[in-house]
């Protein structure tokens, strides 16, 4: 035995039955399993409980060291096999097109989302984790596509799957299976955090103790370990993307908008820190209302302006009054916002959006 064997259920769905020919997996269907368990009927008879089904009775009555039968108790454990055995770029095309039938029989749950990390084919010929994937044009998602070649071989596009089956059912099943529209916010550990230095988390850190109220204890010499909300290679995204690509991607993707907006660390922020005593404490955000890392680097990272000209919003005053560049401050006038809302989101969205970083 190198693989279990799934106890199918009465009535066969068409998801298991057509699990691809190459899949490591096994279905005992119902009428094999009615003569393994004629053949073990004194077995059946004296072990059984009362009440207890038939499927419950056969993995185990029968001996594990011959054939691991089990139940099949959730689409996860029939799923999570078939996904590792893909093992090239026309098996995982295949297998897409399977999980597109377990998934029209239902929605997948979290246990299955979470618990799988999902094989997906790519644009070149290959095959890579779903979180590593995005959808591309051929999926509606110009915009994403851009953002994510930005930065080069970082993501693989996921490759041309759903001939026909376009639209908004197609990007929601690749949603579940964790292939990105935009680049996603997810927890970020930072360790040996040092004070005063040039990284973008210790310069939030100093940001933190200057203008948010901590308990005093807070105010330590050492944060050697924070656990935050951002996104990979984000300071990559905004150095080379255009300052109109960001734009739109802000007012295009509602999960950045919010954490750019909301200014707020989610509860599980977590950072640990040594007093000068050496001791060391761990904190949660929980009730501090701890500033939004996102929104910090979206204030303190040069994006704003256009060839090698570029500023980031926290150093830019909003002015119509040109004649202050000469005093060496850095302006936006209401004409700039003009251009670069132009085709792209509302002016005074924009506006608003400039004051708050």
């Amino acid at each position: 035995k190198e693989q279990p064997c799934f106890l199918s259920e009465d009535r066969i769905p068409d998801w298991v039955a057509t699990i691809p020919n190459w899949a490591t997996i096994s279905v005992l269907h119902t009428d094999d399993q009615r003569e393994l368990l004629e053949l073990f009927k004194n077995e059946k008879d004296s072990k059984r409980k009362d009440a207890e089904s038939a499927k419950r009775v056969l993995p185990r009555i029968i001996n594990r060291d011959l054939v691991d039968i089990q139940e099949q108790s959730s689409r996860q454990v029939v799923i999570s096999p078939i996904n590792t055995s893909v093992r090239n770029f026309e098996q995982a095309k295949e297998f897409l097109k399977w999980l597109w039938l377990v998934w029209n029989d239902s929605r997948f749950d979290d246990t299955v989302r979470n618990r799988i990390n999902f094989v997906v084919p790519t644009m070149d010929g290959g095959l890579c984790p779903a979180k590593d994937a995005f959808m591309g044009e051929s999926y509606g998602n110009r915009q994403g596509s851009e953002i994510f070649k930005s930065i080069g071989a970082e993501y693989k596009e996921l490759a041309d799957v759903f001939e026909s089956h376009t639209g908004e059912s197609s990007n929601e099943i690749l949603q579940d299976l964790g292939v990105l529209k935009y680049p996603k916010l997810h927890k970020v550990e930072k360790k040996e955090i040092r004070m005063y230095a040039s990284s973008p988390e210790s310069r939030f850190v100093e940001y933190v103790l200057q203008r948010h109220p901590l308990p005093s204890d807070l105010d330590a010499p050492n944060w050697y370990y924070m656990l935050l909300y951002s996104i990979e290679n984000i300071e990559q995204f905004l150095g080379k993307l255009e300052t109109k690509q960001i734009i739109r991607w802000i007012f295009s993707d509602s999960e950045l908008r919010n954490a750019i907006e909301n200014d707020v660390q989610p509860k599980d922020f977590c950072l640990e820190y040594r007093l000068y005593c050496g001791k060391q404490n761990r904190r949660h955000n929980n009730e501090w209302q701890l500033p939004s890392y996102v929104r910090y680097l979206f204030s303190n990272i040069r994006w704003l302006g256009s060839g090698g000209d570029r500023y980031s919003p926290s150093e830019l005053l909003m002015t119509n009054n040109n004649n202050l560049n000469d005093f060496g401050l850095k302006c936006i006038s209401e004409s700039d916002i003009d251009d670069y809302a132009d085709g792209v989101c509302d002016k005074e969205e924009l506006r608003r959006l400039l004051i708050l970083l």
